[in-house]
């Protein structure tokens, strides 16, 4: 999700094992349409629902990430800052942080290689992500030397330079 619409989550948006992403929040102009002007259903393993109820029952079925009782979203720059917390916490300090150059959109391009490289069909993967074209899912694939090994067995399997001398 963009950092916009993870800041307009509201506990009417926590369905069963999903979250219905039908917002952004704009400091400036509040809750409005998402960027691609259409409403999605974003999967979420069952633990991080678990995790967004208590949030939402903390926040009392307003706004999920909030710290006035779910009257306002916390803004972009705290949830930046909140996750160079967390990455500082799993060994990702700012050094690290800047030559990898992770931001919070970082999980957006992640998540997308991710579920290519784990055979998800493009169209379910712009679905979920909310792209509308193919371009931009081709856009924030990132393939790594890792994710051609599959292709090197290939590869080993027809080639034998031991046979050929």
């Amino acid at each position: 999700m963009r950092i916009s619409e993870i800041m307009a989550v509201r506990g009417d948006c926590l369905e069963t094992d999903y979250i219905r992403v039908d917002k952004q929040y704009n400091e400036k102009y509040g809750l409005t349409e998402t960027k691609s002007h259409y409403v999605r259903e974003v999967i979420i393993p069952e633990q991080l629902m678990l995790k967004l109820r208590e949030f939402s029952e903390m926040n009392c079925g307003g706004f999920l990430f909030s710290f006035d009782g779910g009257k306002k979203p916390v803004g972009p720059r705290k949830l930046r800052v909140l996750l160079v917390k967390a990455l500082e916490k799993i060994g990702i300090d700012d050094d690290k942080r800047k030559e990898r150059n992770i931001c919070f959109h970082s999980w957006r391009h992640y998540f997308n290689t991710t579920m290519r490289s784990n055979n998800i069909m493009d169209g379910k993967l712009r679905a979920m992500v909310g792209h509308s074209s193919p371009n931009m899912t081709e856009h924030y694939t990132h393939f790594s030397t890792e994710d051609f090994k599959d292709i090197q067995k290939v590869q080993n399997s027809i080639i034998n330079l031991e046979k050929v001398g």
